[in-house]
């Protein structure tokens, strides 16, 4: 007996409504040996991931030497390739090094001052009365007589979480070999997938069509497609602006002539990545730095950082990002927050440009079914 679609569907939604609670009662009685088995597994997979977004990194300038730069170059396009990628790896590799070898030690420094002013930061502060009441209220519940107790036991507070944190980030991992033998399988890859990108393309497009009928193919290339112009669009606009921001910075600091100009342009740069919130946190951090060395140059790049955020906000970041990534602010914090509450920095980073697509695949849908059942909403004004 042959059955009609409608009763295909239904047996389809039993089907699914049986498994679906099989499958969560398993992973809620099963969740520690599957967290362990992803654990494994990711720790298995992670250079390739470091790889492919090292790829997508290099990607960026590479495309831009060579299909701007050596635009007028068509005769031998392998060579072609293999010297816009060692330019792009030159230009990534420097300013890298710039950030390691001139502005960490520095940051280390602004960090030790800040540590060390606390003391003379406090007494300055409690020449105004509402503040040393508050102060006064902090010495007796926490037992310090002066402002050199105050350091001693803040010390401890920020060595731990400062310093252990960043010992835990540059050497968390085990041993030098696994470091170095996990560097040279993404960095292989990365320069696999950088030669092969067409060819990896095409064979990804093929076995879409192989493996899927044609709508269901066309709709995972659809979606391909717009994740990556997301991606791109958005990181290449937000390395973009966080050059350009913190060169500004830099060159106002200067001017001005504020201590750890370098340091602080940085800090204002890294923080220019993060959407929203990023810039708020590089300039209270910059802001606090300078604080140690002086209250009224604290207070100049307080006001020069608002200018310079004003001016970038609406003269240099529509320019260079525009709406390019297509998504509302509000849907940018949600996409923010999430992604902070979720991986930390890393999840403020990419899940706006996750938020964009799904955005973007979402209004495409919403516009495709509005047109077939000719359906037409005007704003009401």
């Amino acid at each position: 007996m042959k059955l009609l679609k409608e009763d295909k569907k239904k047996i389809q939604i039993g089907i699914i409504i049986l498994i679906v609670p099989v499958i969560l009662a398993y992973l809620l009685f099963n969740g520690k040996s599957i967290g362990n088995a992803l654990g494994t597994f990711m720790a298995i997979i992670s250079p390739f991931i470091i790889g492919a977004a090292l790829a997508f990194v290099l990607n960026m300038p590479m495309n831009f030497i060579e299909n701007k730069i050596f635009k007028k170059w068509t005769s031998k396009p392998g060579l072609k390739r293999a010297i816009s990628l060692l330019i792009s790896l030159v230009i990534v590799s420097a300013i890298i090094a710039f950030v390691v070898i001139l502005i960490i030690p520095n940051f280390f420094e602004a960090i030790k001052s800040l540590i060390q002013g606390i003391p003379v930061l406090v007494e300055k502060l409690r020449k105004y009365p509402e503040v040393a009441k508050q102060l006064d209220k902090i010495y007796d519940t926490y037992a310090i007589t002066n402002t050199h107790d105050l350091v001693v036991k803040l010390k401890p507070y920020l060595t731990k979480n400062g310093l252990d944190i960043l010992n835990n980030v540059f050497f968390g991992i085990s041993t030098v070999f696994s470091v170095v033998l996990s560097f040279v399988v993404s960095f292989t890859f990365a320069i696999y997938l950088l030669f092969s990108k067409e060819t990896l393309r095409r064979q990804f497009t093929e076995l879409a069509y192989v493996f899927f009928s044609g709508k269901t193919a066309n709709k995972i290339l659809i979606f391909f497609k717009v994740a990556y112009e997301k991606f791109y669009s958005f990181f290449k606009g937000q390395f973009i602006e966080a050059f350009m921001l913190g060169f500004m910075c830099f060159i106002g600091m200067y001017l001005l002539k504020m201590p750890n100009a370098a340091t602080v342009s940085v800090l204002i740069g890294f923080g220019a990545l993060i959407p929203l919130v990023g810039a708020i946190l590089g300039a209270a951090l910059g802001a606090l730095i300078i604080l140690i060395e002086s209250f009224s140059k604290a207070i100049m790049f307080v006001i020069f950082i608002i200018v310079l955020q004003q001016f970038d906000g609406n003269v240099t970041y529509p320019r260079i990002v525009g709406s390019s990534v297509g998504l509302p602010s509000i849907w940018v914090l949600v996409a923010v927050t999430i992604g902070a509450a979720l991986s930390g920095i890393v999840g403020m980073l990419i899940f706006v440009p996750i938020f964009a697509t799904i955005y973007e695949l979402l209004y495409r849908y919403k516009e495709k079914k509005l047109k077939d059942k000719n359906i037409c909403i005007i704003e009401e004004k």
